[in-house]
């Protein structure tokens, strides 16, 4: 199952990460921790 499609191992935003000196993992791992910095408190 594709959740996010175009990022894969082989798409281009990975590519360009690597090409700047970022791993996949560590892409996956920064774009993770900045959703978690972002979210906002759920409403109840």
């Amino acid at each position: 199952m594709k959740t996010i499609p175009g990022f894969t191992e082989t798409s281009t935003l990975p590519l360009a990460a690597e090409a700047a000196g970022l791993r996949f993992d560590a892409l996956v791992e920064t774009i993770l921790e900045g959703a978690l910095q972002n979210e906002a408190p759920a409403k109840l």
